[in-house]
């Protein structure tokens, strides 16, 4: 098994950073789409019976604080949003009056939610202890600083264990932001801490048609005005959604296994509950 340790955590921010955050003319200066191409396979196994250390928050690690954010328009808006996902200090960039979806850094652009921000929600809903993770797609690290994600895609995982619940954040990247085939991903969860069980599965999805404000800012034209109702359709599209609903999944012999698309450059949220929901679920 290959335990992700903490070093790993401000890498993989960056190249989600990038990934979602990605140039203004994707693609600009790369080959051409050579059209669609078949799914290839990936094996990705958690291994609960293999725990490591404490889940960390992650946003800790991004960005500074701009000293008058608080009293510009969105400055607010972006602060109480970071701030609901974890009750502790925030920090975060803030640009004012810029165009819509311009530059890096930031997780918001004029009050609307970038896709990056979706990456933070998903780490706060992950909690407990982190676990082993193998993937046969997986880049190493010391390769990702050497030479970046260049030749076959990225395609891994982080997960953690707590209290009658296991999360599984998974990624597929390239650092070419070119159109490429989608990872058939067969997700094996092994030595769960309950033998027998319906759990109930959620699958959260950052991609080209999920929690992205900035592929549908695209598709209505990339207004830098936009009306009322496109704003609205932005501020509802620019938020964390689920790819599909709630659904069982078999707990046996303390295994479980499901099979799932991901495209490149997507981010995929596996929360996998079991027992008594709690109250208000």
């Amino acid at each position: 098994m290959r335990q992700l340790d903490a070093t790993v955590t401000p890498c993989l921010i960056a190249l989600l950073t990038l990934a979602l955050c990605g140039p203004a003319h994707p693609g600009e200066g790369l080959a051409a789409d050579r059209g669609p191409a078949a799914p290839f396979a990936v094996s990705i196994q958690v291994d609960a019976g293999d725990v490591g250390s404490e889940w960390e928050p992650i946003w800790r690690f991004f960005g500074a604080d701009e000293p008058n954010y608080a009293s510009m328009t969105h400055g607010r808006k972006l602060l109480g949003e970071l701030g609901a996902l974890r009750p502790k200090q925030v920090w975060a960039f803030q640009f004012e009056d810029q165009p819509y979806f311009a530059g890096f850094r930031s997780l918001a652009t004029n009050g609307i939610d970038k896709p990056v921000l979706n990456v933070f929600r998903m780490f706060s809903m992950m909690s407990g202890r982190r676990l082993a993770v193998e993937s046969d797609h997986a880049a190493e690290l010391e390769e990702i600083l050497r030479a970046g994600v260049r030749d076959e895609p990225d395609v891994g995982a982080l997960a953690t264990l707590g209290d009658g619940k296991l999360c599984v954040l998974a990624w597929h990247y390239h650092d070419d932001d070119v159109p490429g085939p989608p990872a058939d991903v067969t997700l094996e969860l092994i030595d769960l801490p309950v033998a027998s069980a319906d759990a109930r599965l959620r699958h959260f999805r950052i991609d080209e048609t999920h929690s992205n404000a900035f592929t549908e800012w695209k598709r209505l034209g990339s207004p830098q005005q936009p009306t009322p109702e496109q704003y609205a359709r932005l501020e509802k599209t620019g938020q964390l959604a689920e790819l599909s609903g709630e659904r069982a999944l078999r707990i046996e012999q303390a295994r479980a296994k499901l099979r799932f698309e991901l495209p490149r450059r997507g981010v995929s949220l596996v929360v996998v509950e079991w027992g008594e929901r709690e109250r208000g679920d």
